[in-house]
């Protein structure tokens, strides 16, 4: 019975806790500050934008558009470091999520309290109850799916339409679902009952890639005057280009736990709890291959920009995988591996992106918003700038990939050829329902 009453106790612990690691909420994707304190939002003054949507790679540059950040974060983590070690009695593992998810390259000004890991299991003959602590409160009642990508860093080269680049890629996925017995034992709503089903059911998936990336982009109305800036022409510029993609693949991992279980008439008889556990796990290392594709196009006039980009079109990766079923043996009472394949023919998807974007700019102001179906969600940015002589007001806000509304603002100073950039940012994870706020500075040239 240890090894069973363990084994839940693992599983609900790993599942919330990869159920957090996955997120990877998208105002993280750029540490410019100007843009954060625009909420994010998209606009083809970015090179990050060029990730999105290929067109921007033809449209002639406007402001500075290489950003180096401050990270005064890492020396604040450093002043401070977490406990690691499992043993000491200080280690908190989610404080350890928190850092997986927010790798500190900000500064933090405000702290949520931090996520007790405190896991009370009371068991007797006839009651079981767990008491998550803290983490009850974002236990889900409902089918729970999340997800994040990351195309950083990227690195590119191009001449006369043509270009060439390198970048990273680190996608990750978790379906992550109770039965509402179970949502109902876990939040503390009621202990477990004689003769009840519970069930567990996840499916994580996470890739790494290197991605070699060869494209091309120009201005398709007009060859005269393409090398003016059109953000505040009243000429047409339409642009369009299109990027094929060889992802080399580093790494690949999936598993699919289901764990169920029955109670009887008394929860803990002299039989055991009719428990099952089995999931499927599927890994591959280097090397995998595959193809990609990006398209994107965009449109200036008057001071109205207008863009559309959609990236990891029919990507994927072809891997020599390894397979194997883990399953709880009722008679040795011990998760037992058989082998499925191996070296076995193998193909993971990218998920696609797809980013809208608006822009209008008058006089010293622009007004920005984007709205992009993600893995799992569809999320918006908002933002505004207005510049006064050397200094500039920013402010935004965004929905990010947990569904929560975050705030922005900020301010820019022009110091000669450079610029520095200060912004304020909100921050959530899904393992707490409070807000940080960060402090971001960047310098550009």
């Amino acid at each position: 019975m240890k090894t069973k009453v363990s084994l839940l106790a693992w599983v609900f612990t790993a599942g919330l806790l990869a159920w957090g690691l996955v997120v990877c909420p998208p105002i993280y994707a750029s540490f410019d500050a100007r843009r954060i304190a625009m909420g994010g939002v998209m606009l083809s003054e970015y090179r990050e934008a060029q990730n999105r949507n290929v067109a921007l790679r033809a449209v002639p540059a406007s402001r500075s558009q290489w950003s180096i950040p401050i990270p005064l974060g890492i020396i604040q983590f450093l002043s401070d470091l977490p406990e690691f070690d499992p043993e000491d009695p200080d280690f908190n593992a989610f404080e350890i999520a928190e850092l997986a998810t927010n790798f500190p390259v900000f500064l933090r000004i405000v702290e949520p309290e931090t996520i007790s890991d405190d896991i009370v299991i009371d068991i007797a003959r006839d009651r079981l109850a767990i008491d998550l602590g803290d983490v009850a409160e974002v236990v889900p009642e409902e089918p729970f799916k999340l997800g994040g990508i990351m195309d950083q860093p990227s690195f590119s080269y191009g001449a006369r339409g043509f270009f060439g680049g390198v970048s990273g890629l680190l996608v990750g996925e978790s379906d992550f679902s109770l039965s509402p017995s179970l949502s109902r034992a876990l939040r503390g709503d009621r202990a477990f009952l004689p003769n009840t089903s519970y069930n567990l059911k996840e499916t994580a998936e996470v890739q790494a890639a290197a991605v070699l990336g060869f494209g091309y982009a120009r201005r398709v109305n007009s060859i005269l005057g393409g090398g003016d800036d059109p953000r505040r022409s009243d000429e047409l510029a339409v642009y369009a280009g299109g990027r094929v993609k060889y992802l080399i693949g580093l790494a690949y991992a999936k598993v699919d736990p289901v764990v169920s279980f029955t109670t009887g008439d008394v929860i803990f008889a002299d039989e055991p709890l009719d428990m099952d556990f089995r999931s499927t796990v599927t890994t591959a290392l280097p090397a995998g291959s595959g193809t990609g594709l990006d398209l994107g196009v965009c449109m200036f006039k008057g001071g109205y920009e207008v863009g559309a980009g959609v990236v990891n079109i029919a990507t994927k990766i072809h891997w020599k995988a390894d397979r194997e079923l883990h399953v709880l043996e009722d008679s040795t009472n011990e998760i037992v591996e058989y082998t499925l394949a191996e070296d076995a023919d193998y193909t993971s998807t990218v998920p696609s992106i797809v980013v809208l974007n608006t822009a209008r700019r008058w006089g010293p102001n622009t007004l920005a918003f984007d709205i992009e179906k993600g893995i799992t969600r569809t999320t918006f940015h908002l933002g505004f700038e207005t510049i006064r002589g050397n200094v500039a007001l920013r402010t935004g806000t965004w929905l990010d990939a947990n569904g929560k509304l975050q705030f922005a603002g900020g301010t820019g100073f022009k110091l000669g050829v450079v610029n520095l950039d200060m912004a304020l940012m909100t921050s959530s994870s899904v393992l707490t329902s409070e807000r940080a706020v960060d402090l971001a500075l960047s310098l550009s040239m």
